[in-house]
């Protein structure tokens, strides 16, 4: 619990401009806008999920990147075959099979 309340912490402070950032004993919830959320759950791993969809595990050592990464606005998040693909932003074109597309700012799909 401390762990994740430190990285709750980490996130408040350094983005606190995004509508709502919540921590439960378990999970941090990251809402950048009404389509899109992060979800960090804390399950030996912070296993990190975008829209609810899976995306990976990842290590008390590169969380803080992960997340610095995200809020970064140089990639878009796109579902396909419910599984999430990150593409950077610069790279990004229409494809018929990403179901949606976001970024942290806004929907594009």
């Amino acid at each position: 619990m401390q762990e994740l309340l430190s990285l709750y912490e980490y996130i408040k402070s350094k983005y606190d401009n995004y509508q709502t950032i919540k921590c439960t004993s378990s999970e941090i919830v990251v809402v950048f806008h009404n389509e899109f959320e992060m979800k960090i759950l804390l399950q030996n791993f912070y296993n990190v999920y975008f829209n609810g969809i899976f995306y990976y595990s990842v290590d008390w050592q590169d969380i803080k990147d992960t997340i610095d990464d995200v809020f970064t606005n140089n990639y878009v998040f796109c579902q396909q075959n419910n599984k999430i693909k990150i593409v950077s932003l610069k790279d990004y074109r229409e494809n018929p099979h990403y179901i949606h597309a976001w970024t942290i700012e806004k929907t594009l799909k």
